[in-house]
């Protein structure tokens, strides 16, 4: 077999600097025709000797850090690794082997957008052991990740320089946003963040007893950039939205299991960083982005996913006691809007989770082994076994005693929310947790609360 052994030196054969140019131009197109093979052929590939003999040491050159051929080579190295990791149930010590060469990208900080996701894959299929020994390069990681895309984003608020992702990137060309403002969030820093993100997510679902206390760095970062006083609540960048919505998903992950770790997130930061933490969790929770207001499936799903997420989380650090910010009569009344539009989508939220349940191994997820453990782990998931709508009107008798009554919040909810709103209010506070409709807009966008869609106005960037 010719392609096994020339795989087995495959920076073999290069002469001398002049043909260094030659190695990686041969290699890149090899790594491409593997990673198109592996994901074509998926597990009858990487179960093919002849076919592993050349992906497993393509992908030990190609990431070993060092050599002029391997940082020329190991972008295109990792979408093969990703698909090689993805291809099979389980790890294969082939890739375990690779670990070392994770913990060194990790160190140099500067291919975080592509090496989170190959951890997620590692952790998704089983081997959380094999990673322990990284586990201290990885929070580090994370957390300069948050940092990093923080300082970018007040950057761009502020109208001073952008700061680059975790490690030593160039910095992308500057793209201005309106009025003035300095340059804008790159997709790169904001992919990054977002791979970060999901990260911190998954590593809640399959480690909750022991991830607030490995991430504790990683939640307050999250946390600070969500209460920044520098950053207004509207008119920010799409990606800068987008990255914000990530960290509040994993927030509110984090606190619908442990709501009294509320303090701990905000703690040292002004005292005024709650109030505007809870407008922010409120005002994105509640936005309803154009694609779902038309009706695109995957939008309104994700829509339906982050206002129940909100509410049930929101809840829980009601019920624990541990913010009494929320009891401003604004930010009550809005939290009263959205918990009411969860308990609208209820149903429609798990005909969500039933489709999801169908989705076929072969042609909805391309026999894809992280996708399935991804979406197995959802079953799972307190999100959606939770029954929301008793959550709903317990939290909201609470809210009512605050105020001096349930009379009294419907009174408020009437006056700054709709009349929509109240007469919801009442039947939820009655006892009526099923609707036959998912409500409108005046739940979320009566005429005394925000935000309002025009209000988004958030710049392209």
């Amino acid at each position: 077999n010719g392609g096994s052994g020339a795989a087995s030196e495959p920076g073999g054969g290069a002469g001398g600097a002049g043909d260094t140019g030659a190695v990686v131009r041969l290699h890149s197109a090899l790594i491409a025709v593997l990673t198109h093979l592996v994901g074509r052929l998926r597990a009858t590939a990487v179960h093919d000797d002849r076919i592993a003999g050349v992906v497993y040491p393509m992908l030990e050159f190609s990431t070993s850090l060092g050599s002029q051929e391997s940082e020329c080579l190991v972008e295109e190295a990792f979408r093969l690794w990703n698909t090689t990791i993805s291809s099979q149930p389980e790890v294969p010590p082939q890739l375990l082997a690779l670990l070392p060469h994770l913990g060194q990208l990790l160190a140099r900080g500067k291919d975080n957008a592509a090496v989170f996701p190959i951890i997620e894959g590692y952790l998704l299929l089983g081997a959380a052991a094999a990673l322990n020994p990284l586990s201290s390069a990885l929070q580090a990681s994370l957390e300069a990740t948050v940092r990093g895309v923080t300082d970018s984003i007040v950057a761009s608020v502020r109208g001073g320089p952008s700061a680059t992702p975790a490690g030593p990137k160039p910095p992308g060309g500057p793209l201005r946003l309106p009025g003035g403002a300095g340059r804008a969030l790159s997709a790169e820093t904001a992919n990054e963040a977002m791979a970060a993100a999901a990260l911190a997510d998954v590593m809640l679902q399959l480690f909750p007893n022991d991830s607030p206390a490995l991430l504790a760095s990683t939640f307050r970062a999250m946390a600070a950039l969500v209460a920044h006083p520098d950053v207004p609540l509207s008119g920010i960048s799409v990606k800068a939205l987008n990255v914000m919505e990530g960290f509040l998903e994993v927030l509110g992950r984090l606190l619908l299991n442990s709501p009294q770790l509320y303090g701990a997130l905000l703690e040292g930061m002004p005292e005024e960083a709650s109030s505007r933490f809870l407008d922010r969790w409120l005002h994105i929770a509640s936005t309803r982005f154009l694609e779902e207001v038309i009706g695109v499936k995957t939008m309104a799903m994700l829509g339906r996913f982050r206002r129940r997420i909100a509410t049930a989380s929101l809840g829980s650090v009601i019920t624990a006691g541990a913010c009494r910010d929320v009891y401003e009569p604004r930010k009550l009344v809005r939290l009263a809007g959205l918990s009411l539009q969860a308990v609208l989508d209820n149903a429609e939220f798990h005909n969500d989770q039933a489709d999801l349940d169908t989705l076929d191994f072969k042609s909805d997820l391309s026999e894809d082994y992280v996708m399935v453990r991804r979406l197995a782990i959802t079953r799972a998931d307190p999100i959606r076994t939770m029954k929301l709508p008793e959550k709903v009107r317990a939290m909201l008798q609470q809210l009512a005693v605050s105020v001096g009554g349930e009379a009294a919040l419907h009174a408020l909810v009437e006056q700054h929310a709709s009349p929509r709103a109240a007469v919801q209010l009442a039947a939820v506070l009655q006892g009526t947790l099923e609707f036959s409709d998912d409500g409108d807009d005046e739940l979320l966008y009566g005429p005394g609360l925000l935000p309002s869609r025009d209000g988004m106005g958030g710049t392209g960037g």
